[in-house]
């Protein structure tokens, strides 16, 4: 058996609109990205920091950073154990 957490933060029946990013998403605390239990993830704080320090420079020197139009899309992996992108076309303004 293997238990896939992945499928888990996407159920409608926990949070509205599942398939979209939203870093203002109610109620956060119940995905299962860093386990569970006993089984919380003691890197935690770590992973969370690494994403505020990375993604604040991203923002800072790409401003208007944003997804490209609809006519170029996003393509997935073909993971059975994690949903992943392999690609995610962005745009930014120019400085």
């Amino acid at each position: 058996m293997i238990v896939l957490f992945g499928p888990a933060d996407r159920d409608t029946a926990a949070f509205e609109r599942p398939e979209q990013f939203r870093v203002d998403r109610a109620p956060a605390q119940q995905h299962l990205t860093f386990g569970q239990g006993i089984h919380f993830c003691i890197g935690v704080a770590l992973a969370r920091m690494e994403v505020q320090v990375a993604v604040g420079h991203l923002l800072e020197r790409l401003p208007g950073l944003r997804l490209a139009s609809a006519a170029t899309p996003t393509s997935h992996g073909d993971s059975w154990l994690l949903r992943q992108l392999r690609t995610l076309p962005l745009e930014f303004d120019p400085r």
